[in-house]
């Protein structure tokens, strides 16, 4: 799925030198995660739905904790960052519903626990909303870094928009 902002804003664009991984700037780095938080919890809000795991798998920094590192938790969220090496794999495990940012382009293998498999790629900048259990594997030749958030909690109530 390709990230839902617009791409003619330059604020947004990221470039590279060809063959270079591609990261994005602190700063732009902060303004995407809070955007995406923002609109995470609008949506959340919406739809009325609350943030729990798909099954009994264990959660990602429990499963994989080589791989996610928390940047940020208290009760209604955890933003996890995200570093797979050069065509590393992971452990099987869990996520509640959440929204990835790519900090650099990615080929993955993901596994899901009755074995079906499928490839996903994304470049850097894109965002994507999921949840639920898998297994990701490195296809690249080069790291691969993203910022997850996952909402912990319930809607606070409905949503309403400012007049």
């Amino acid at each position: 799925m390709r990230s839902p902002w617009p791409q003619a804003d330059s604020s947004l664009s990221v470039s590279r030198t060809k063959g270079a991984p591609m990261s994005l700037p602190t700063t732009q780095l902060i303004g995407r995660v809070a955007i995406v938080a923002f609109t995470f919890t609008t949506i959340t809000v919406l739809h009325g739905q609350q943030a729990k795991p798909a099954g009994p798998l264990p959660d990602a920094l429990t499963a994989d904790p080589s791989h996610y590192t928390v940047l940020f938790e208290n009760a209604e969220v955890r933003v996890l960052r995200i570093q797979y090496g050069p065509n590393d794999k992971g452990q099987m495990h869990n996520h509640p519903r959440s929204i990835t940012v790519f900090l650099t382009d990615g080929n993955f293998r993901v596994t899901a626990p009755d074995g079906q498999t499928r490839v996903v790629a994304n470049k850097a900048g894109d965002t994507t909303m999921e949840g639920g259990a898998h297994l990701p594997e490195n296809l690249s030749d080069t790291p691969f870094e993203a910022i997850r958030i996952e909402m912990k909690t319930a809607p606070i109530g409905p949503w309403t928009p400012a007049r």
